[in-house]
């Protein structure tokens, strides 16, 4: 293919014939690729750190988020065992310093109210979401 593009050259330059270009073009191909990226919170988690950036002029407390993201129980018994672990969710969202609200005692023990999301809880909870969402990696190939 280097001696006839030569060969064309300088039959060009020589002003015997135009310069056909033997290279064939292709369109650009494209394929697209979906990424999962690894979350930090789990679902429950997410939920909590959800609800609390999408009502930011609500104050929500314990007992008030669990009736609201975990109010279907068959008896008793696993509402209290689904309460406790809500409980122990709010709490480490709490340690992380994620959540800031007033802690309280109630019948059911030590919970909060006044619950919000610390400038930390905000960023990570907006990380969260785009990790959950997803990534589209488009990927061009072929000539250009």
């Amino acid at each position: 293919m280097l001696n006839s593009s030569v060969a064309s050259l300088r039959a060009y330059n020589e002003g015997q014939t135009e310069v056909a270009y033997e290279r064939e073009f292709r369109p650009m191909e494209q394929k697209e690729f979906e990424l999962k990226l690894p979350v930090n919170f789990s679902d429950l988690e997410a939920a909590v750190l959800e609800y609390l950036y999408n009502h930011p002029g609500e104050s929500a407390g314990t007992e008030a988020l669990f009736e609201t993201l975990k109010p279907e129980h068959d008896t008793p018994e696993k509402r209290e065992q689904a309460y406790q672990e809500f409980r122990d969710v709010v709490e480490t969202l709490y340690a992380d310093r994620l959540l800031k609200g007033k802690r309280i005692s109630s019948a059911s023990g030590v919970c909060f109210a006044q619950l919000s999301l610390t400038r930390k809880g905000e960023s990570e909870t907006i990380k969260e979401r785009r990790r959950r969402r997803g990534v589209v990696l488009e990927v061009h190939y072929g000539d250009t």
